[in-house]
């Protein structure tokens, strides 16, 4: 299986050869690319930094300046699941928007 680097909010692929820059944004749902939960140093499960650099973890799907970020390579899609709570409130929001 080939990894691939995902935006944690949307799950669209991000094919350029660079880190997103601090305030990049996914193409696709907006989201800010450059957070600890797209980190490979992020322990989803401790939800905390293993970088040995790192004093503090930001919070996970905030943007922000972390020098070590290097973005996480995963296998397959990582769309958010139409059922979970994350999906079902960016659906609502979305919809108010709808004319």
């Amino acid at each position: 299986m080939k990894l691939a680097k995902f935006c944690i909010h949307c799950g669209c692929e991000w094919t350029l050869p660079k880190e997103p820059a601090f305030k990049e944004v996914c193409r696709e749902c907006g989201e800010f690319l450059h957070v600890c939960a797209n980190c490979d140093f992020w322990d989803p499960n401790g939800r905390v930094c293993r970088h040995d650099q790192v004093d503090e973890s930001w919070e996970q799907y905030r943007a922000n300046f972390c020098e070590f970020f290097k973005f996480a390579e995963r296998v397959g899609d990582v769309r958010p699941e139409r059922g979970s709570d994350a999906a079902k409130a960016r659906d609502r929001w979305n919809s108010l928007f709808k004319d």
